[in-house]
């Protein structure tokens, strides 16, 4: 093959060679050998065609394989980092191992007890409650953020010091839950609500948030990511980032698409609008997110009708005319959007929202120009309106593994009840149907490791559980589908058709891994192992970590 560079005696930087290359580049040929120079792919062929001495450095890797770089489409490295403050209680399932495992807590943040990931289903057939967390720890504030980060349960003694009365008044649906005599029962759904209980708690340094910061970057980096799209809004977000590239390089890229929540008024709008095109060595902004509505597991989403429990029967938005309004104030500025729609009335909303988009000038046909996340349960006919309008979709696999069960058992499946439960995460059916389709991991409400999302979504279970019942088995993706999540049609997703290959001339972003995904047994993926990263022609070994 030919190579990019501007003459034969041109130096080249690094030459990778593995047992498979998967360019996912329908004009390539076989490949087995990577060679790169000045940050991008200069050269691809066999490994016995390749000239090793004119590479400054080698890479073999027997048994391995060579992938585009994994981006996720949906990560929260900063935010997460107050999200997952404290002790970590998605292990719980019951109300007696939360009780034991707050009493074995001996650590605080300033006086407060903090833990994160709990499961509302461990309060079966209710809400979570400050009695669950009173009966063990009352002389100390205590505040627990759900897995789902749309709501927390805080107990009487957190209560007491954010002074909340059951009389407070939001901009958006969130609500402080009250019991039948109108006392806040503990439980706080949606952002405006969590925060009048989180303000309290005091914020960590710039300095312990920045280790914090390039740590996960880094957790990512050995999970194999060469990327991720930020989709969050969190103040000195940017400085943050500037800060790490003072330092050295940023493990991963990232792509920030700064939300604009229904609280936000026009200067924030204006503020997001501003920062489009802001950048760094990794790092740029582009785009933004929008939401509309909250979660199916705290009854915060928008349903066609009301779970079980008579909830999840409204937009976040008070009028969802104003989401329209900024939706439409961005698309004619030429920003993408991606909204996260949970209930399949929000889903509809949005795409209402987005059939009537004029055409921009210039504007190149049959690229996505708007994406929704989540979209946890959804009719076909929503799925076709999709593919008509050609909005993208971007969704995370192991929301439904992890959080689900296929005997129904789960809180998601007992508040959609069967028929509803029964059209989870129609991953297959949007491929099907030629919607281009992200994959990601909404970090840290589920692990980023790309390996064990790919797997579970072939299995539509967690790998390595066989015992488990499939959910939804028709709805899995192949290994193909699950790695072009992370390539191709992630690229695809926000308008870029060429994206997510290895090509020559291509920027030198590589994943390198110790086996072939895609012929690997989806029960052993999470076992084959990173090797490394390449980000702007840059080795990463894991294995080192460097």
């Amino acid at each position: 093959m030919t190579t990019a560079l501007p003459g034969p005696h041109a130096p080249l930087d690094l030459l990778i060679v593995a047992d498979t290359v998967h360019t996912l580049d329908e004009h390539s040929s076989e490949v087995t050998a990577v060679g790169i120079a000045g940050g991008r792919i200069a050269w691809l062929g066999q490994a016995q065609d390749a000239d090793r001495g004119g590479y400054a450095d080698v890479l073999e890797i027997p048994g391995g394989c060579i992938v585009p770089g994994l981006v996720d489409a949906h990560i929260h490295p900063i935010l997460g980092l107050d999200f997952a403050r404290g002790h970590d209680l998605s292990e719980v399932t019951t109300l007696d191992q939360l009780r034991s495992a707050l009493m074995r807590c001996d650590s605080e943040v300033d006086g407060w007890l903090l833990g994160w990931g709990l499961d509302p289903s461990y309060a079966r057939d209710r809400n979570p409650c400050a009695s669950d967390i009173d009966a063990v720890v009352s002389d100390r504030p205590v505040v627990i953020r759900m897995f789902d980060a749309h709501s927390a349960v805080a107990n009487s003694k957190a209560l007491e010091l954010a002074g909340l009365t059951g009389s407070e008044e939001f901009a958006s649906a969130a609500e402080i839950e009250l019991d039948d005599a109108g006392h806040p029962t503990g439980f706080l759904k949606e952002w405006e609500a969590m925060d009048r209980v989180l303000r309290h708690v005091p914020p960590p340094s710039f300095e312990t948030r920045l280790e914090a910061f390039r740590a996960t970057l880094e957790s990512m980096a050995d999970a194999g990511l060469t990327g991720g799209q930020v989709l969050d809004y969190t103040d000195g977000m940017l400085d943050l980032v500037e800060a790490v590239e003072k330092r050295g390089e940023l493990p991963i890229r990232l792509q920030f698409s700064p939300w604009i929540m229904p609280v936000d008024g026009e200067d924030r709008l204006r503020q997001v609008i501003d920062m489009q095109g802001r950048s760094g060595r990794r790092w740029h902004v582009d785009g933004v997110k929008l939401m509309i509505d909250g979660t199916i597991d705290n009854g915060t989403a928008w349903l066609a009708s009301p779970d079980v429990n008579g909830e999840s029967t409204g937009p976040l938005w008070l009028d969802p005319e104003a989401y329209t309004a900024v939706l439409r104030q961005l698309d004619e500025r030429g920003i993408r959007t991606t909204t996260h729609a949970i209930g399949d009335a929000g889903v509809d909303y949005v795409l209402d929202a987005m059939e009537g988009l004029t055409p921009l000038a210039g504007e190149t046909p049959d690229l996505p120009r708007h994406r929704v996340e989540h979209i946890e349960s959804v009719p076909d006919a929503t799925i076709l309106r999709f593919a008509r309008l050609g909005v993208a979709a971007s969704m995370q696999p192991t929301h439904c593994t992890l959080y689900c069960a296929g005997d129904g058992s789960d809180n998601w499946s007992r508040r959609l009840g069967p028929e509803r439960a029964g059209r989870a995460w129609r991953l297959g059916s949007f491929r099907r149907a030629g919607v281009p389709l992200a994959v990601g991991s909404d970090w840290p409400v589920a692990p980023c490791d790309p390996l064990r999302i790919m797997a579970d979504g072939q299995l539509r279970r967690e790998a390595g559980r066989p015992d488990q019942t499939p959910i939804v088995p028709a709805e899995a993706l192949t290994a193909l589908e699950l790695l072009e999540g992370y390539t191709t049609q992630r690229a695809l997703s926000w308008g870029d058709r060429e994206g997510g290959r290895i090509r020559i001339g291509a920027p030198a972003d590589l994943t390198l891994l110790g086996g072939d995904p895609l012929q690997t047994a989806p029960d052993a993926l999470p076992e084959v192992g990173v090797v490394g990263t390449v980000v702007d022609g840059r080795l990463r070994r894991v294995s080192s970590g460097e």
